[in-house]
């Protein structure tokens, strides 16, 4: 209560506004008490009654208390507010501005009694700093008026302090996505006490993260399995999770052809963002390499008289962006004034129709700058004698090893396609052949993954290989089958292979490679056992080059040296 003999209001009111809101406040107080000031002018001694309130200020309450000295004088001062003071947390910055109700000019001290250990209390009433022990503290606070400092309040108040609580990630995983489609935005949940902070280490490219809120967002770039470690922390200490996220490679859309006379011979598609380019077929069969442009002369390939269906594939990376599906079809019609075509030259297909041109010496399904191929999307050869696998290259004795024993078959036009790369598809179709699988109740069941279509020519094989164990699918619900495998992601697939069948191999000393640590932690033990195995080696500078994509050269190696190792 304020304290003063003989007290002149307007020493205190420094304004007629603020006097008149006083007498106003007071007289409220007055009108609810029960007794009389005047009669109170004959006694000496000093009457103190008070009044407390309650108001809504925002979404807080304040305390307001009345206080008044009444004397035989009958002098009274004006009120002087402050709220119950919010409790703080060991370690959390702390702040608290005392004040009165009518913003007199008050000097703050403390009269007895302490704050909490770490606060400090200014002679403007602001109380802050960062509590370092918990408990409940009490103390008296005492407000005088500057200019008049005779004058003052006291209170008693008091703060509780408690111990901060250490963070608990709640969020163990988070969603997978796809490259070049939008994340589903992701806050990340923790308890514990605020604030706390977010770390997050190891997101896939194209993502990131506010520290404050948590929040993660963006758009993929990059496809793989990523490994995330997510930290949350506060004054109390840390916590870590480490989810996976899975972010599958786009299938790119598919090309749609311009409509033009069927008799037209050039023809032209869109451009399919983030397409490596295009690849022709006539009939269901590829006629073109992976050609850069949007348009193509059908005039060039000598085709026989007739209607031909044209379709265009968009083809990708291979990692990010994957081909897509064929386009609709479009019609061409070759009239018989223009000529068939003859034989075909070495590697070439057998031209049609009435006309006496010679064969179209046509390149194969992908050359040497594009890795991309669609497998048996093209004729399958039946010989092994490929023309693109020669006596002098390190793979001759490999191919034909496997060529002869049904494992491969060549891309179309007698080409093995050595260096181009071996997809995910084609690894399961040849596990499949290994083991002469029976894959005809595979062809017609339910498809485990989006991307694995019915009617596929590796639909049944990749089925078989998911049931069996050998593979499992990149995430979100895909395979990805026409994705490049990566040399360890090889080696942990035979491994899981030779292991699930019982398939004795040699158990010689593991190689440690010069890039030993750049393997990832799930394929190591694979790499391992397959390479003390002999059945895949390094590179000359006595690297692994695990993330390298396998060729289909790399591929023919391990399957042939198996059957070396089984004999």
């Amino acid at each position: 209560m304020l304290k003063k003999e003989n007290l002149n209001v307007s020493s205190v009111v420094k304004s007629k506004k603020k006097f008149f809101a006083a007498i106003l406040a007071f007289s409220m107080v007055l009108s609810s008490l029960s007794f009389d000031l005047r009669a109170m002018e004959s006694t000496s001694e000093s009457l103190v009654p008070s009044e407390t309130v309650y108001v809504a200020e925002g979404n807080e309450t304040s305390q307001i208390i009345f206080d008044f000295k009444a004397t035989a004088n009958a002098q009274i001062v004006v009120p002087l507010v402050y709220r119950v003071l919010p409790n703080g947390i060991v370690g959390v910055a702390y702040t608290y501005q005392l004040r009165d109700l009518y913003e007199l000019d008050l000097s703050w001290t403390i009269e007895s009694g302490t704050l909490p250990t770490g606060l400090n209390l200014s002679t403007e009433g602001l109380i802050s700093g960062t509590p370092t022990v918990a408990g409940t503290f009490t103390f008296i606070v005492r407000a005088a008026i500057i200019n008049d400092p005779g004058l003052f309040g006291e209170w008693e108040l008091s703060i509780t302090i408690n111990n901060a609580v250490a963070p608990e990630i709640t969020t163990n995983s988070l969603p997978n996505g796809t490259v070049g489609v939008l994340y589903a935005a992701t806050t990340l949940v923790a308890t514990g006490t605020t604030p706390i902070t977010w770390a997050v280490v190891g997101l896939p490219n194209g993502l990131t993260y506010n520290s404050t809120t948590g929040v993660i967002s963006g758009t993929p770039t990059t496809a793989g399995s990523f490994t995330v470690i997510i930290r949350a922390e506060n004054v109390a200490g840390h916590y870590e999770v480490t989810p996976t996220v899975v972010i599958a490679a786009h299938q790119l859309p598919a090309p749609v052809i311009v409509s033009v006379a069927n008799t037209t011979a050039t023809r032209t598609w869109n451009t399919v963002a983030n397409a490596t380019g295009y690849r022709v077929y006539v009939n269901g069969t590829a006629v073109t390499g992976v050609i850069t442009g949007t348009s193509f002369n059908l005039a060039t390939l000598n085709l026989g008289v007739g209607t031909h269906h044209i379709q265009v594939r968009a083809i990708g990376d291979g990692t990010n962006f994957l081909n897509s599906d064929l386009s609709d079809q479009v019609t061409f019609v070759r009239n018989a004034t223009t000529g068939g075509g003859g034989p075909s030259g070495p590697g070439g297909s057998t031209g049609g129709g009435t006309g006496t041109g010679g064969g179209n010496n046509r390149p194969g399904p992908g050359d040497d700058n594009n890795n991309n191929i669609d497998g048996p999307d093209l004729p399958p050869d039946s010989s092994p004698g490929f023309v693109d696998v020669g006596p002098d290259d390190w793979f001759y004795n490999y191919v034909r090893t496997v060529a002869d024993a049904g494992l491969f078959q060549g891309v179309g036009y007698n080409r093995f396609a050595p260096n181009y790369n071996m997809t995910r598809a084609m690894f399961v179709q040849v596990l499949a052949n290994f083991v002469g699988a029976d894959l005809t109740n595979y062809r017609n069941v339910t498809p485990t993954y989006y991307d694995v279509a019915q009617g596929t020519w590796y639909f049944a094989a990749v089925e078989w290989a998911t049931e069996q164990g050998f593979v499992i699918g990149v995430g979100a619900g895909n395979f990805a089958p026409h994705a490049p495998a990566t040399r360890e992601q090889m080696s942990r697939i035979f491994y899981q292979f030779v292991t699930i069948r019982s398939i004795e191999i040699p158990n010689g000393t593991p190689t440690i490679f010069a890039d030993h640590d750049n393997i990832s932690y799930w394929a190591v033990q694979e790499v391992e056992h397959i390479s003390a195995a002999g059945l895949v080696t390094g590179f000359p500078d006595g690297r692994f080059l695990p993330q390298n994509t396998t060729t289909r050269a790399e591929a023919a190696a391990i399957f042939a040296r198996l059957f070396g190792a089984m004999e």
